[in-house]
């Protein structure tokens, strides 16, 4: 993992933690991509993907799994729920 994102992500969490203390969600952007390369085992070769990118993925950072996954060769682009958030 690129040790700039990671950095960031480690800051996000600290912010979290501080105003919202109840939960942990530890996101591993290794496990998204492998989890990713499983599923395009499964599908047709020829088959490209759309990462579905929810906003903010729930506060777990939607920046970097969207750059986590950007470089995969298969990955035919990115799906947001709106435009504001694809280009914002």
């Amino acid at each position: 993992m690129n040790e700039t994102i990671k950095s960031n992500m480690n800051s996000n969490i600290e912010q979290a933690l501080a105003t919202y203390q109840r939960t942990w969600v530890e996101v591993n952007l290794d496990s998204i991509s492998e989890n990713m390369r499983k599923m395009k085992e499964n599908v047709a070769k020829q088959t490209q993907m759309l990462a579905v990118i929810k906003t903010d993925g729930y506060g777990h950072g939607a920046v970097p799994i969207a750059r986590c996954l950007e470089d995969a060769d298969y990955v035919y682009g990115f799906a947001t729920a709106t435009a504001d958030f694809a280009i914002g």
